[in-house]
C-alpha cells in the first residue's frame, strides 16, 4: 500500500511540473507570437518605405532623362537634324509622362509638356522661337527636379 502512495505522490508530483512546464511553454509561445507580429508591422513599414523610395529614383530617373532628350533637341536643331529633335522631344514628353504616372497636378511638368508640345509645332515650321520653347521646358524640368526633394 505505501508503494502505491508513494507513485500516487510522483504521479501528482509530475502532472503537476508538466503542467507548470505547459504554461511556460504557453507564455513563451505567447511571447514568441507578439515578436513576430512586430517584426511583421516593422518589416511592412520597412517595405512601403522602400517601394516609395523606388517610386523616386524612378521619377528622378524619368525626370533626367527628360532633360538629356531635350538638350539633344536643342542640339539636334542647331545641327538642323529636325527629325532627330522632333524624336527626341517626343522621348522627352515620354519621360514627363512616365515621371508622373499618378497624374498629380504638378505646375512644373505641365508648363514643361506644353512648351515641348509647343516646340514640336514650332519645330514643323521652322519656327527660329523653338530654341525658346526647349530652353524654356528644360528649366521647369529643372524647377521641378529641384523641388523634388519634398
Amino acid at each position: 500500500m505505501k508503494w502505491l502512495l508513494v507513485i500516487l505522490i510522483f504521479s501528482v508530483l509530475g502532472v503537476g511540473y508538466l503542467l507548470e512546464q505547459s504554461g511556460q511553454n504557453s507564455r513563451k509561445l505567447g511571447q514568441i507570437q507578439n515578436q513576430v507580429s512586430s517584426l511583421q508591422i516593422q518589416l511592412n513599414k520597412e517595405k512601403a518605405e522602400a517601394l516609395q523610395s523606388l517610386r523616386e529614383v524612378k521619377r528622378s530617373l524619368h525626370l533626367h532623362m527628360a532633360e538629356s532628350s531635350i538638350e539633344d533637341a536643342v542640339k539636334d536643331i542647331l545641327d538642323q537634324n529636325y527629325g532627330q529633335a522632333d524624336s527626341a522631344v517626343r522621348s522627352a514628353l515620354e519621360n514627363i509622362r512616365k515621371a508622373n504616372p499618378e497624374k498629380k497636378a504638378l505646375p512644373n511638368l505641365e508648363t514643361a509638356g506644353q512648351l515641348l508640345k509647343q516646340a514640336l509645332e514650332q519645330a514643323k515650321n521652322l519656327d527660329p522661337k523653338t530654341l525658346s520653347s526647349l530652353n524654356e521646358a528644360d528649366r521647369a524640368i529643372r524647377k521641378e527636379i529641384a523641388g523634388s526633394g519634398r
